[in-house]
């Protein structure tokens, strides 16, 4: 695969990936590809809206202004869906680059994150993968935009720049409400981030991110009027992780 351009000169995905924490790869997914798997998850979510005209993002916001159940029910049997599964062949490969490693590359979960206008019950405060998934030596996070480019204005995630070196750290737990998501905030997270630089993760619909599992980054606000959705992947090498059955 193609390298990165850095102020040093060329760097290669690995060597980004292990410096930074996390590094983006342009134009990995076709839009025919993204099309037919937003087309899969339209059907999914029309089956538990009563207006079959409304396309993916409204129906998403409808169904978390009138009925929060039937949008976590669309939202589960959607996370299911076996196109999700055909992106990890795609991603695998990547995973091997960045670890050097020809190991058959596991799946551990994959699912969508529905990025809902306005809202803040579906978002993430900052926080590490490893503190949800802590029984994996490795993790290769993978996050990609499906109906459109993931801007600060939408609430694309951001991260702290190279506080992936920190390891795995000690976190406060929390909710918003009962109906939110768990934060698991980094201990001195104010401090953290006055050592590592946060970066908003712009991307346009094809282009996947990867990410180190003890990278903090967080999800943002959407002030946009239309969903954010994005696919995430976790995937590893380390065949003596908890797996759930």
């Amino acid at each position: 695969m193609n390298g990165l351009m850095d102020h040093g000169g060329y760097r290669s995905l690995r060597e980004t990936y292990i410096a930074d924490g996390y590094v983006v790869i342009k134009g990995l997914l076709s839009e025919v590809v993204l099309n037919e798997l937003c087309e899969e998850i339209l059907s999914c979510f029309r089956c538990f809206s009563s207006d079959r005209t409304l396309n993916l993002s409204q129906i998403i916001q409808s169904l978390n202004n009138l009925d929060m159940t039937e949008l976590h029910n669309a939202h589960k049997v959607a996370n299911r869906l076996v196109g999700l599964s055909k992106l990890d062949l795609i991603f695998a490969e990547v995973c091997k680059e960045l670890s050097n490693n020809d190991f058959p590359v596991i799946s551990i979960t994959k699912g969508l994150l529905l990025g809902i206008p306005a809202d803040e019950r579906l978002v993430y405060d900052f926080h590490q993968e490893s503190n949800y998934m802590s029984d994996f030596e490795e993790i290769f996070n993978v996050h990609y935009p499906m109906l459109g480019s993931a801007t600060i204005s939408n609430g694309t995630m951001s991260v702290l720049k190279g506080s992936h070196c920190l390891g795995n750290l000690g976190f406060s737990e929390s909710k918003r409400s009962s109906n939110s998501y768990t934060d698991k905030v980094p201990l001195g997270i104010e401090e953290i981030k006055s050592k590592f630089p946060e970066v908003h993760c712009g991307l346009e619909r094809g282009d996947v991110l990867f990410f180190d599992q003890h990278l903090v980054h967080k999800s943002n606000r959407n002030l946009s009027s239309e969903c954010r959705l994005v696919g995430v992947s976790r995937l590893t090498q380390d065949v003596n992780g908890t797996f759930v059955v």
